[in-house]
């Protein structure tokens, strides 16, 4: 099986400067490929926080069994390098333009029905494997509270960040952020999600959060003004995650007021419900797998 061989493995990322969603989902595939014994490289144009903390490299193999990549500008190097292996382009979203499928991977991965759409209408097909999240890592370090008592925003954009804040100050209950830019994010993200009961924002946050066992709603002022998609319920999952939790099923466009009646929509049980939720659906250790049942059934299709 898979486990017992040791694959020479590629990951690349366009750039692992600051914590953001692509760095992390490298990060954490790039542990559980070498948790799992393999022999891991990893590739980036933008070395910094991230890049540090694994075996990044500066010169390519000629040759790969497997290379995982993200973004179409390490795809263009690879092709360039003509770096021999199995290449799988896995695209995190219909923008920017590094997401953007192109010709040259042997395999296509999305990460949520959206993109796989989008990929479609391209003239690429591809495979939906969710965001996978170390559930060792993000995990409930305690049990969230029966009443909400404490909220986190990982919004992207400081007009939401200072929407819940007021929302909070209405409800008498705690806030704190992780910061607007990138830069200003600590690599430790979990031990913010731990404090809190509550979490806002999209996309990776959403699935961490999710894993930590927190109540978590979809909301950001990141693309296109304020917009989100409310508290995330065993009623909504699978539908707000055809949209990776981006806020774009139902755009609302909540305001202060609107997020306070949203907050008291928080139930201890949806804490439980989104850890179980993670574990079948996010876990990194299922998600690999499902990407090296790609590699195993190449060239049968």
């Amino acid at each position: 099986m898979i486990k017992f061989l040791r694959l020479k493995i590629l990951c690349t990322n366009n750039h692992l400067k600051h914590m953001g969603g692509s760095e992390t989902f490298t990060y954490t595939l790039a542990k559980e490929l070498e948790r799992q014994s393999h022999s891991v490289d990893v590739f980036t144009l933008s070395k910094g926080v991230v890049s540090e903390k694994l075996n990044t490299v500066d010169e390519l193999k000629d040759e790969y069994d497997i290379m995982f990549i993200n973004h179409n500008s390490c795809l263009e190097h690879i092709l360039k390098k003509k770096i021999k292996g199995f290449k799988i382009l896995t695209c995190h979203g219909i923008q920017p333009q590094l997401e953007q499928p192109i010709p040259g991977a042997d395999s296509y991965v999305v990460v949520a029905e959206e993109i796989q759409e989008h990929l479609k209408n391209r003239g690429f097909n591809s495979t939906v494997i969710r965001n996978g999240v170390d559930c060792k890592r993000f995990f409930p370090i305690r049990k969230i509270n029966a009443e909400c008592k404490s909220v986190l925003s990982m919004c992207h954009g400081e007009e939401a960040k200072n929407n819940i804040s007021e929302a909070c100050k209405k409800l008498g209950i705690s806030f704190n952020f992780t910061g607007t830019t990138l830069e200003g994010r600590t690599f430790e993200i979990e031990k913010l999600i731990f404090e809190a009961d509550l979490v806002f924002g999209f996309g990776r946050s959403t699935y961490e959060s999710m894993a930590c066992g927190r109540n978590v709603i979809s909301y950001d002022s990141k693309w296109a003004g304020l917009t989100g998609d409310g508290i995330i319920t065993p009623n909504n999952v699978q539908l707000l995650q055809k949209k990776s939790f981006g806020g774009r099923t139902f755009n609302f466009k909540f305001t202060v007021d609107e997020l306070v009646e949203e907050i008291k929509k928080y139930k201890q049980e949806y804490g439980d419900f989104n850890r179980q939720y993670a574990l079948e659906n996010f876990n990194i250790e299922k998600q690999v797998n499902k990407y090296f049942q790609i590699w195993r059934q190449r060239g049968t299709t």
